[in-house]
């Protein structure tokens, strides 16, 4: 094991701002990475990320004082304290519902969800969305991201830290399972 790793990140006679610059330069990436895990919305992300620094911004002695090789795991303890509270936080208030985004809806649907199967001539599109919003909200984030926010596939599988095969399953499950919905809520109309 090395000296320097023992050693505090801390440096004699650095002010404050100068270690949390320090803190910001060699963890920001790993903050950012951590913050990821618990979200795919970039504002809740940023939220994470600001609200961590601050809290790191509390326990200054703290960190001042533990060794090089501990903060990282520190660091990374209290973004997941804060992304956890984030997590609460948006549980008790009403979270972005699908219905809020039918009056443009038509139109954003560029390319109606494409699958070789001729089902999908048959559906109608406001319908669907309401089959859409009783699905798991993890189901309906995947669909949210790939065609209200029109993310690529790539994109989507690192927020959720997942290969692209393992989306592109995951998104024709979750469409399979909106379109048996909706067959089940509109079998009569046949």
């Amino acid at each position: 094991m090395s000296i320097t790793r023992l050693m505090p990140l801390s440096v004699d006679g650095e002010d404050d701002q100068q270690f949390m610059e320090r803190i910001y330069q060699e963890f920001n990436l790993l903050i950012y990475k951590h913050a990821c895990r618990y979200f795919i919305d970039q504002a809740e992300i940023d939220d994470v990320v600001q609200q961590s620094y601050l809290k790191l911004m509390k326990y200054l002695p703290k960190l001042r004082s533990l060794e090089r090789n501990i903060l990282p795991g520190y660091i990374v303890n209290v973004v997941k304290s804060v992304a956890i509270d984030q997590v609460r936080k948006n549980r008790r208030k009403p979270s972005v519902n699908f219905s809020e985004l039918m009056d443009n809806f038509d139109e954003s649907f560029v390319n109606p969800i494409s699958l070789e199967d001729e089902d999908w001539e048959m559906v109608n599109i406001r319908q669907f969305v309401q089959a859409i919003l009783n699905l798991p909200e993890s189901d309906q984030n995947i669909l949210k991201a790939k065609y209200f926010l029109e993310w690529s596939n790539k994109d989507i599988a690192g927020m959720l830290g997942i290969k692209e095969n393992a989306l592109r399953v995951r998104l024709h499950r979750a469409k399979q399972k909106a379109l048996a919905i909706y067959k089940n809520e509109h079998q009569d109309e046949r």
